[in-house]
């Protein structure tokens, strides 16, 4: 499925115009259940995000009050986790999937602009031979 996505994604807008109606359609189904399988994983990341944020919560507890108020609470985690490994994991897996969903919503959000223009394309394709059609009777 990979393969077929790469393909669809470096196409030109020319190429596009170039599909017929079902091959549009056909494209935008593919890239629509591709958008949803990323929709899948985004979710993963972020209950991820949530239980990494809730054992750095648990774990930094006692220690977060000894900051000044004035001091930033990354920074005064950040601190925590340089004296504790545990929290400097949860830390790590709490950061990388913060930037791991910021990367599929991306990607998401590219690939399903790119099947909505597939979609108009189609139409604006069936609407042409619709009144082609009409003018020929």
């Amino acid at each position: 499925m990979a393969e077929e996505i790469k393909k669809y994604l470096s196409l030109s807008r020319d190429e596009m115009e170039k599909l017929n109606p079902e091959d549009c359609l056909n494209t935008s189904f593919i890239l629509g259940q591709f958008v949803f399988f990323l929709q899948r994983e985004q979710n993963k990341e972020h209950s991820r995000e949530i239980w990494a944020k809730s054992e750095i919560d648990k774990l930094v507890a006692g220690k977060i009050e000894s900051y000044s108020q004035y001091t930033k609470t990354e920074h005064k985690i950040a601190n925590i986790a340089r004296e504790n490994s545990v929290v400097a994991d949860y830390n790590s897996i709490y950061y990388k999937s913060q930037r791991r969903i910021a990367r599929l919503e991306y990607i998401a959000a590219s690939l399903k602009n790119l099947a909505d223009t597939l979609k108009d394309i189609a139409r604006a394709k069936m609407a042409n031979i619709k009144n082609e059609r009409s003018e020929n009777v």
